[in-house]
């Protein structure tokens, strides 16, 4: 049988014409919504037909407000004069020559029929099978873009993302999903739909997020590019340093360790600075203890006339109200907390004791900063240090100084001074 197949026509405007299922997914799956699009127009016909309509499909779906065509095919072995269409029984229109091509347009929402009639030169007519289509709503476009974050953003590892966007959609929106690497991560279904996200390892990273609405249609946002790398250690500098002098008197046994405020998050240095009333060389070996208060002492350095001592401790919730006692074994001193603005740990630590010279410390090679401590004897101080200051043996004025230095050098060396007395080296690592 010759058939007089109709070349298939776009349509003119806004058509959306597929016999299709709207396969929904579950928000707790990673699988990407979508359309189940159907297969091609009807090109032949069946044994004893003499028309059929190509186009559109039996149970297609045609948007509310589309204009589009049916389209006839035809037996060429049979003489027609015209073709008619019929829209849910009644006449729509005609055409008298093949190919046989009827425009639509304003058909209300909800299923239709169409038939077309092909009336013969022999007065003979012969009608197609009835097939149904169905008028839905439009889907009115919808767009979402991705603002407060752009391509080639970088953000270190820990950092929290904040993503927000502009969205729109005519048909309401149900849904906004983020997507990393093309992997689902999240849903948010209350505006203004934003995501924060802070677990993100070092690497390159692509941020998509895909907007459903009220009729399920979905719309994805143009993806940005990010990048997150590994957090840089906080560089160690004096301004986040403080110095505070703490209550002493000079007594055997253990006395408190008064802090006016200890601050969760930060590094406390406790610092002494004894004099040990120059008793014979060799036969002062009293280094002070502290008990309590999470305290570790890491350094100790000095003579039988003069040392300095340093504790350490990360202040937390558990310690921060607990300092602990300390007991000086009757010496003379200035007892100080040095207070960091932050958590640091120690390393390497040099214990030293100088006298009537230049301070001269050869770190080694070893990675600065470093906190040098120096604690004088008979009053002579630095003029190129960071801090000094003196003390009061029990509220007299003492003639010993304390010498505070946050440095990097690897061979340090202060000429400033002639250092009699302890001192000591403590690496600090962020």
């Amino acid at each position: 049988m010759k058939c007089k197949q109709l070349s298939v026509l776009l349509l003119i405007s806004n058509m959306v014409l597929f016999g299709a299922c709207t396969k929904d997914v579950l928000p707790e799956t990673t699988t990407e919504e979508g359309l189940e699009l159907t297969s091609s127009a009807r090109n032949t016909l069946s044994e004893g037909e003499v028309v059929a309509i190509q186009t559109p499909l039996e149970g297609s779906t045609i948007s509310e407000g589309s204009i589009f065509t049916v389209e006839g095919l035809t037996d060429e072995n049979v003489d027609l004069v015209a073709c008619r269409l019929w829209i849910d029984g009644e006449f729509h229109s005609y055409d008298k020559e093949a190919p046989y091509v009827f425009t639509v347009d304003g058909l209300p929402l909800g299923e239709h029929t169409l038939m077309v009639r092909a009336n013969g030169a022999d007065g003979v007519n012969h009608d197609s099978e009835v097939i149904t289509i169905t008028i839905v709503e439009a889907n009115a476009p919808g767009s979402i873009t991705i603002n407060s974050i752009s391509n080639r953003d970088t953000f270190e590892e820990g950092e929290p993302i904040h993503i927000t966007s502009t969205s729109s959609d005519g048909d309401g929106i149900k849904s906004v999903r983020l997507w990393i690497d093309g992997n689902y991560y999240d849903i948010n279904k209350e505006a203004p739909y934003d995501f924060t996200i802070d677990h993100l390892t070092p690497g390159t990273y692509e941020i998509v997020l895909k907007m459903k609405d009220e009729k399920d249609n979905n719309t994805t946002s143009a993806p940005v590019m990010i990048e997150v790398e590994a957090p840089k250690a906080k560089e160690i500098v004096w301004e986040d340093f403080s110095l505070a002098i703490l209550p002493y008197v000079r007594m055997s046994g253990n006395q408190d360790i008064i802090i006016d405020k200890s601050v969760v998050g930060t590094t406390e240095f406790l610092i002494l600075s004894a004099s040990h009333g120059n008793p014979p060389a060799g036969s002062y070996e009293k280094e002070s203890t502290v008990e309590g208060g999470d305290w570790t002492k890491v350094a100790y350095g000095g003579d039988d006339d003069k040392s300095a001592e340093v504790w350490v401790r990360q202040v937390n919730n558990e310690n921060k109200n607990v300092h602990g006692q300390i007991n000086t074994k009757n010496a003379a001193a200035k007892l100080s907390v040095l207070t960091y603005d932050g958590l640091i740990s120690t390393g390497e630590t040099q214990n030293l004791q100088f006298h009537n010279t230049k301070a001269s410390i050869d770190h080694n090679g070893e990675e600065g900063p470093f906190l040098v401590v120096i604690a004088t004897d008979n009053g002579k101080e630095s003029s190129n240090s960071d801090l000094n200051y003196g003390y009061k043996d029990n509220g007299n004025v003492g003639d010993d100084m304390t010498m505070l230095y946050l440095t990097h050098e690897d061979q340090f060396y202060d000429n400033s001074f002639s250092v009699r007395g302890g001192a000591v080296s403590i690496q600090l690592i962020p």
